[in-house]
């Protein structure tokens, strides 16, 4: 997109962070001046391919609300419009010397975001007086849908890029977002990793009473390593407490699967900018703390062994030659040959209400809300399962095996599937969807629990800690609830 050159910008910002233009707006909805009925005449045009030509154009608010804005320009059959809603725009900068107005919009079709310029000229002997009051009506419908359910103002960021990420491309990725951010008013300090660790040690060291939210550009060994650190400095497993005194976390995702960042908002990198910046929800997130052998580590999406393993062992032998696609050339691999590992798992199980372990997680989730003393209590007895295992997981954010993970619930989502077939484990896999009708199948077997112990027989069956392999030793996984948050916008 192209920005709107001007000689000086004047007069205008009703930004969701401009808090004067925000308040004046609102007092223009408290003094009654909202209709559907007022409209504004002027000249379109847009910095993209369909509207390049100046067109002569109506605008009006489509909702009493005034969270819908419409524009409508051409006639007959070359008659065309567009509706914006209150949460896709980013800024407005009116030019009063060169009378032209523009928009900066994050645009939500149904397949990627797309971020905007609309120029808006005044017609000639018109005036912008009756524009401004729409734009500032309509701004206040961003402060008034935002606001509320974020719950946090944001005016400066840590960003952590990881170049190593996916298909190396986490730079532009950033880039892609980054004006964005710029366009809200958002101050963003940029780190670059170097090395393994680098994210949790950025995030361990740094002053955390800086920022207002935590942004990781990567995939899910980066996001793992920004919220260790993050845990790490905010002492949040000292205090014991529940609300979490670190900023929210969130992702742009630029990695290979990206697990967390599907749960959480988006793995498109425009609209989860968008998320973070306008109207999202913050949350607080369980982590899990891992004890593998002597060393401790944490995970936000969860903890594989058996094929799971085998899949972290061989990715990245085959980063180099198949990139992205190396964990579906993997598992392709391992599910030819099936493998299956030997070992011990002991569970312990959850007290959870049968009603609530088939209800999925989504946006104000009443499971998650609950007060820290009214969440799942353990059981005392352990549940223990030795053999053969092509699968053993504990998941956190993982939707497609176990649909009805929750962010904040106090558990884990353990399951495990024992030596089959390749015929038994294909129609198992197929059965997999959100309605979680493959937790039926006797060959799949699910608990709620708060803690796992995995103790393989050869220590050469590595483990999958948030796609990274691990030794194949004794590894006990347990929930630590509520310890960060995070940005919410599924």
């Amino acid at each position: 997109t192209t920005s709107l050159s001007c000689g000086r910008r004047v007069a205008h910002h009703a930004g969701f962070f401009d808090q004067e233009a925000g308040g004046s707006a609102v007092a223009v909805l408290a003094r009654g001046h909202v209709t559907t009925d007022m409209a504004f005449h002027c000249s379109l045009q847009a910095d993209h391919a369909r509207i390049k030509a100046l067109h002569e154009a109506q605008i009006y608010f489509r909702t009493r609300e005034c969270s819908e804005l419409v524009m409508k320009w051409g006639s007959g059959i070359f008659a065309r419009q567009k509706v914006f809603t209150a949460q896709e725009l980013l800024r407005w900068d009116l030019d009063a010397a060169e009378n032209v107005l523009a928009l900066r919009m994050v645009r939500m079709p149904p397949k990627e975001a797309r971020l905007k310029t609309y120029l808006l000229s005044r017609p000639k002997g018109g005036n912008f007086d009756s524009l401004q009051e729409i734009l500032a009506i309509f701004s206040a419908g961003v402060v008034q849908l935002g606001a509320p359910m974020r719950g946090v103002a944001i005016y400066r960021v840590l960003v952590v890029i990881n170049p190593y990420s996916g298909r190396r491309h986490a730079n532009q990725v950033w880039q892609s977002v980054a004006e964005m951010f710029s366009l809200a008013g958002i101050e963003t300090d940029c780190h670059q990793t170097q090395h393994a660790g680098h994210a949790r040690d950025i995030l361990r060291e740094c002053e955390l009473s800086l920022y207002n939210g935590v942004i990781a550009v990567g995939g899910d060994g980066t996001a793992n390593e920004v919220l260790t650190g993050l845990l790490e400095n905010s002492l949040n497993l000292e205090r014991g407490e529940g609300a979490p005194a670190s900023p929210p976390f969130g992702i742009i995702a630029a990695g290979t699967d990206c697990t967390l960042a599907k749960f959480i908002s988006s793995t498109d990198p425009l609209a989860a900018a968008r998320a973070i910046i306008r109207g999202c929800e913050v949350r607080p997130m369980d982590l899990l703390q891992v004890q593998h052998g002597d060393e401790q580590r944490y995970s936000a999406c969860g903890v594989g062994w058996g094929i799971p393993g085998h899949i972290a062992r061989d990715s990245e032998s085959l980063r180099k030659t198949f990139g992205v696609h190396r964990y579906t050339i993997s598992l392709l691999k391992n599910l030819v040959h099936l493998n299956p590992v030997a070992g011990t798992v002991r569970i312990r199980p959850a007290i959870v209400d049968e009603e609530m372990k088939l209800k999925p997680c989504g946006p104000s989730c009443d499971i998650c809300s609950l007060p820290m003393g009214e969440m799942a209590g353990d059981r005392e007895e352990e549940e223990t399962v030795s053999g053969k295992f092509l699968f053993v997981a504990c998941l956190k954010t993982e939707k497609t095996s176990c649909p009805f993970v929750h962010l904040a619930d106090g558990c884990l989502d353990a399951f495990l599937v024992e030596d089959l077939n390749l015929l038994d484990l294909a129609h198992l896999y197929l059965s997999m969807g959100p309605d979680g009708k493959h937790m039926d199948n006797g060959n799949f077997k699910h608990w709620k629990a708060k803690s796992v112990t995995i103790i393989p027989d050869d220590r050469s069956d590595h483990l999958n800690f948030d796609g990274e392999a691990g030794e194949g030793i004794g590894t006990t996984v347990s929930v630590l609830p509520r310890v960060c948050q995070v940005f919410f916008a599924q």
